[in-house]
C-alpha cells in the first residue's frame, strides 16, 4: 500500500502551533501523520488505543466503546455520526484519523523506507573557518519493517549540518510478539509513556494552545520503539518486557543510555549536555562522557471503568554528578543514583473523567498533578491543579506545565465547545508560580496566561478565526535606588497577541488563507524604593497562503510572509507546511519578509517526491546570526527533499 500524500492540516495546526520544542513536535507530527495513513478502525480499536490519539477526548473515546457493545459495529461512517451524535465540524475533524471496517483492513507496509536531505545557503560561517569540518548538510534515513504481524523493528541513522559521520545519530529496535502469552518483548532503543508522564514518559508533549483540553490528559501508549530524532528521551542499550493477562499487565525494564556531558577537573559530571549537535571540537569531547544504567517497570489493571497503575525506576550513572554552584543548584539532582516512584489513576464516572499522578523522587520530592475532564453535548471542560517539589528530581519525566516538572505549582481551567448555530470557542486561563528560584531568576516568580479563541464558520468555503492571549510573568530588569544605584529587581513582562485568521475555499482543490497578527510586550514602570522604567514594543506580522490539488497525486503549497518586529522579544512565531515529520515553527522577528513553496508528488503507487523551498530576507543587515552560525548576507535561505517508499 502507498503512503499517502500526507500534508500538515489544520487540524494538526491546532495542536502544534505553540509547541516551542522542535524536538518535541516532530515526534508529535509523526504520530498524527501515522494515525492518518493508517487510521484506526472504530469497530476493532481497544479504549488504549483511541485514547492514543490526543484529537479523541477520553470520555467521548469510552463512549464508543460502550456503544460499540451496545449495538454492535458501526455499519458507515454516517452510521457512526448518528449513534455518537456528533455534529459535522467534529465529525469531519475525526474523520482523517480513523475508519470504520467491517472487515479486517488492509496490511500496512510490511517496508517502509524514508529519505531526507535539507541544507541552509548560504553557508555559516563556522564552514569558512573549519570550525564545522562535516557536510551542511542534514541527513536522515529511516527504515520500518514489519515482516510478519507479531515482528517488527527499525532503523534511523540520522547527521546534523557540520558533523562529520553521517550515523551520527543511530537508533533502532527489534520487537516480538510471538512468544506464547499476550507478551511483548521490544530489545534496543525505546521510550516509555506511563501514566501521566511524572515518573516516565518519551520525548513529546503537548503544551497550552487552541485546543484547551487535549494537552491535560497524557495518553500513554506503553513501550514504543524508539526511531526518532531527538538524541535524549529514550532509553538504549537494553530492552522492555510486557505481559497482559485479563487480571493486569506487567511491564519490566532494562537500559545503558550513554549521555553527553560537560566534565569537572575531577572527572564528574558538570552539566549534561542536551543539543544532540556533535560538529566542533569541543562538542565532540562532551560525547558520551558517562552511562546511565536503568532498571525499572509497571503493573497495573483497567477495565470499562478505567486504569490505575505504578510505575518506578531506579538508576546509576558512571560517573558523580556534581555541581559547582550551590545557591543556583541547590534542589538540582547530585550523586550517581537516583530513583522515581509514582502511582497513577484515570478513571470514568459518567461524563466525568478523572486521571493524575503521585509521585516521588529519591531526594524525597513530590510531584502531583491532577485533572477532571467534563464533557457534555456541546461543551469540553477541563480543571487541573498541578504540584512539583522544588526538589523533585527527575530527569525522564515530562508532566503538563510551563517549564519542566520540576519547581512548579498551578491550576488550569480549559472549556472547549460550540456556540449556535456556527461558532465555536476555545478559552484557558493557567495561574501559576515558581516556589523557588530559576537558573536566570534568583528568587520566586509567578505568572498567569489567558487565551480566548473564536472560529466563525461563515458559509461551507468561509471561516473566520479571531484569537487574543495575554501573558503575564515576572523577569529581571535594572532598578534604581533613591540614590542613583543600579539593582537587579521583577517587573511584569505582558505579552498580548491578537490574530484575525480567513480561510476561504473558492474550489474544492483550492484554498486561500489570510492572517494578520500582533505582538505586544509591555514592561510597565514600577515606582517606590526602586524604580524601574517602562518600555513597551509591538510586532506585525501579515502572510498569505495558497494550497492547489491540480491533481489527486500532486498538492502545491506556497506562502509570503512580511513582518516587522522591533527585537527578538516580541517576535511572532508562524507554524509552516514542511517535509512529511518535519514540524516547522519559525520564530520571526526584526523586519523582514519569507517565502516558501511546497511540492508533495505521488510519483507511484508505493512511492512519494516532496520537496520545499524557503527564503527569509532581514531588511538592513549585511550578516545574520551570531558565532559560528553567522551567514553573510541578508537572506537565509533553506532546501528540502524527501522520499518516501512504502512497500
Amino acid at each position: 500500500m502507498a503512503p499517502q500524500l500526507s500534508a500538515q492540516t489544520e487540524t494538526e495546526e491546532t495542536l502544534l502551533e505553540n509547541q516551542e520544542d522542535q524536538a518535541d513536535a516532530d515526534e508529535l507530527l509523526e504520530q498524527l501523520q501515522a494515525f492518518r495513513r493508517h487510521p484506526i478502525d472504530l469497530n476493532r480499536a481497544s479504549l488504549r488505543t483511541l485514547q492514543s490519539l490526543p484529537l479523541l477526548s477520553p470520555v467521548l473515546a469510552r463512549d464508543i466503546i460502550q456503544e460499540r457493545i451496545r449495538g454492535g459495529p458501526f455499519r458507515s461512517w454516517s452510521d457512526f455520526r448518528r449513534r455518537m451524535n456528533l455534529d459535522r465540524d467534529l465529525w469531519m475533524h475525526l474523520r482523517p484519523y480513523f475508519v470504520v471496517s467491517l472487515k479486517r483492513s488492509r496490511e500496512e507496509e510490511r517496508v517502509k523506507l524514508r529519505w531526507r536531505h535539507q541544507k541552509h545557503s548560504p553557508n555559516p560561517s563556522g564552514y569558512e573557518t573549519g570550525a564545522y569540518p562535516g557536510s551542511p548538510w542534514k541527513g536522515y534515513q529511516r527504515i520500518s519493517l514489519a515482516p510478519t504481524h507479531s515482528l517488527r523493528g527499525g532503523l534511523l541513522l540520522e547527521k546534523d549540518p557540520g558533523e562529520t559521520r553521517w550515523n551520527d545519530h543511530l537508533v533502532g529496535y527489534v520487537e516480538t510478539t510471538s512468544i506464547p502469552g499476550s507478551t511483548r518483548l521490544l530489545v534496543g532503543d525505546y521510550r516509555v509513556e506511563a501514566g501521566q508522564g511524572l515518573v516516565l514518559w518519551g520525548p513529546y508533549g503537548l503544551s497550552k494552545g487552541a485546543d484547551p483540553v487535549a494537552p491535560l490528559k497524557k495518553r500513554s501508549r506503553g513501550v514504543l520503539g524508539y526511531t526518532a530524532s531527538d538524541e535524549n528521551s529514550y532509553l538504549r542499550g537494553g530492552g522492555a518486557l510486557q505481559i497482559e493477562t485479563w487480571a493486569f499487565h506487567l511491564t519490566l525494564l532494562a537500559s545503558r543510555t550513554s549521555l553527553d556531558a560537560t566534565i569537572n577537573p575531577d572527572e564528574s559530571v558538570k552539566t549534561f549536555s542536551t543539543s544532540g549537535f556533535h560538529r566542533t571540537d569541543s562538542e565532540t569531547q562532551q560525547s558520551n562522557c558517562t552511562d546511565e544504567t536503568l532498571y525499572g517497570g509497571r503493573i497495573g489493571t483497567g477495565g470499562p471503568w478505567g486504569s490505575v497503575g505504578v510505575t518506578g525506576w531506579s538508576s546509576r550513572y558512571a560517573k558523580e554528578v556534581k555541581k559547582t554552584d550551590p545557591t543556583r543548584y541547590r534542589f538540582d539532582f547530585q550523586g550517581n543514583r537516583n530513583h522515581v516512584l509514582g502511582l497513577d489513576y484515570d478513571f470514568f464516572f459518567g461524563r466525568f473523567n478523572f486521571c493524575g499522578e503521585l509521585a516521588r523522587s529519591k531526594s524525597r520530592g513530590w510531584a502531583f498533578i491532577g485533572s477532571t475532564i467534563m464533557e457534555t453535548q456541546k461543551f469540553s471542560v477541563v480543571f487541573s491543579y498541578r504540584r512539583y517539589d522544588p526538589d523533585y528530581q527527575n530527569p525522564h519525566g515530562q508532566g503538563f506545565g510551563t517549564g519542566g516538572t520540576q519547581n512548579e505549582e498551578g491550576c488550569y481551567f480549559g472549556l472547549s465547545g460550540k456556540i449556535p448555530p456556527k461558532t465555536r470557542l476555545s478559552l484557558y486561563y493557567d495561574l501559576f508560580r515558581k516556589p523557588w528560584r530559576t537558573y536566570s531568576i534568583p528568587v520566586p516568580t509567578r505568572g498567569d496566561d489567558l487565551f480566548v479563541q473564536l472560529i466563525q464558520k461563515c458559509s461551507s468555503s468561509l471561516s473566520i478565526t479571531l484569537r487574543a492571549r495575554f501573558r503575564r510573568g515576572e523577569h529581571l530588569n535594572q532598578g534604581t535606588t533613591p540614590g542613583g544605584r543600579k539593582i537587579d529587581v521583577l517587573q511584569d513582562r505582558i505579552h498580548r497577541l491578537f490574530r484575525f485568521d480567513c480561510t476561504y475555499h473558492p474550489l474544492s482543490r483550492l484554498r486561500l488563507k489570510s492572517r494578520i497578527e500582533t505582538a505586544t510586550v509591555r514592561y510597565p514602570r514600577t515606582e517606590g524604593e526602586i524604580t524601574t522604567p517602562s518600555h513597551e514594543e509591538t510586532g506585525l506580522l501579515l502572510y498569505q497562503d495558497v494550497s492547489y490539488h491540480p491533481t489527486p497525486r500532486l498538492r502545491l503549497s506556497a506562502r509570503w510572509i512580511t513582518f516587522d518586529t522591533p527585537s527578538y522579544d516580541s517576535r511572532i512565531y508562524a507554524f509552516e507546511n514542511d517535509l512529511p515529520g518535519v514540524l516547522s515553527i519559525s520564530p520571526l522577528y526584526g523586519n523582514g519578509s519569507r517565502w516558501y513553496i511546497l511540492i508533495r508528488w505521488k510519483v507511484l503507487r508505493c512511492l512519494q517526491f516532496t520537496a520545499k523551498f524557503s527564503a527569509t530576507y532581514h531588511d538592513g543587515v549585511t550578516t545574520w546570526g551570531t558565532g559560528h552560525d553567522q551567514i553573510q548576507g541578508d537572506t537565509d535561505r533553506q532546501f528540502g527533499i524527501q522520499l518516501d517508499l512504502g512497500l
